[in-house]
């Protein structure tokens, strides 16, 4: 499994990252202001995110042939497509990019298709087009566990070992322990910088610390490095654990005969 850290448009963020071993970035179209991507960002394994969500929060929408202008400026190997709220320009915004870009788009699969009878079958014509899709609408809802599986057990039925998915937000281990995503994104690792909070690999799982939680652990480890270290250095602590995480998954899923080919 890939892990791509998200964030990576920040100039403060994406140093950080590279120079402690992440190779796989995430980063916005939005943030980077549709315009030249930083230098160091050009040499990585970079997966482009539209901004199409972002803009819309912001009241703002974005034109699919700025941001097909955008990847092509950049060139961009591989992005997300420009989706909106309206099923029929999504699909017209995936084929002009994939028509006017040299771009790899991957369509994006979202909860709400899965809830919308006249919307759930998009999935059976992303599988006849593309190899690779996202999957959305999970992380943002907050799904609980039991909508989360019966949605994932839906898609993953039917793309198996065969098609290529990359969970939008979805890091959780009880979602990579139970399906074999090719990649997922997260922010999770930025948790340390904004609220003291670690995430530590512990055998088939994750456990998450921080300040509220640690009573009379304080004397501790963690509990002194949540309490007096920099917040870089959490950040950087989450940044190895997340890639001692990305490791465990992938040799997870390889016992299982599952091996993914990038």
């Amino acid at each position: 499994m890939k892990m791509y850290f998200a964030g990576a448009e920040n100039g403060q963020f994406y140093p950080l990252l590279l120079k402690n071993g992440v190779k796989s970035l995430l980063a916005s179209a939005y943030y980077l202001d549709y315009d030249v991507i930083p230098e160091p960002l050009q040499h990585c394994d970079l997966l482009m995110d539209s901004g199409g969500f972002t803009a819309r929060m912001h009241g703002k929408t974005i034109d699919v042939a700025k941001y097909a202008d955008f990847l092509n400026r950049n060139k961009i190997k591989l992005a997300f497509n420009l989706d909106t709220n309206d099923v029929d320009e999504t699909l017209k915004n995936q084929d002009y990019l994939e028509q006017n870009t040299q771009t790899k788009i991957l369509p994006v699969y979202h909860f709400s298709d899965y809830q919308d009878p006249n919307h759930r079958d998009l999935i059976y014509e992303y599988i006849k087009k593309h190899d690779f899709i996202a999957l959305g609408g999970v992380a943002g809802l907050r799904l609980p566990p039991e909508k989360q599986f019966v949605f994932l057990d839906f898609v993953f039925a039917l793309t198996k070992d065969k098609i290529k998915i990359h969970g939008l937000g979805q890091a959780a281990m009880k979602l990579h322990r139970r399906y074999p995503y090719y990649s997922a994104d997260s922010t999770s690792w930025l948790a340390g910088g904004k609220f003291r909070s670690l995430t530590k690999l512990e055998g088939f799982g994750t456990k998450v610390m921080n300040k509220s939680i640690l009573k009379g652990d304080k004397r501790s480890e963690i509990g002194y490095n949540l309490i007096h270290q920099r917040y870089e250095d959490l950040n950087i602590y989450n940044i190895k654990e997340m890639l001692k995480i990305e490791d465990f998954v992938t040799r997870l899923w390889a016992s299982r005969g599952v091996k993914w080919e990038n």
